[in-house]
């Protein structure tokens, strides 16, 4: 996320304002055996820990809510 955020910067844009950040996360990619496996921080994550994941990033990244029905 934090070179997502450094890359809208550098060109020229300010994330939140001008751009926000959707994320398809395709969680079933990353859960094994009930946990979310989160390779790169070391983690296994349940249900409600993912959610909190989740839940940080919504308020420490300008992230956009998409509904597809």
């Amino acid at each position: 996320m934090e070179l997502i955020m450094e890359a809208i910067e550098t060109a020229g844009y300010k994330p939140g304002n001008d751009c926000l950040i959707a994320l398809d996360p395709a969680a079933s990619n990353f859960y094994q055996d009930g946990k979310y496996v989160l390779t790169r921080e070391s983690a296994d994550l349940t249900s409600n820990q993912m959610i909190d994941y989740y839940i940080k990033w919504a308020f420490s990244y300008p992230l956009s809510a998409l509904r597809m029905d």
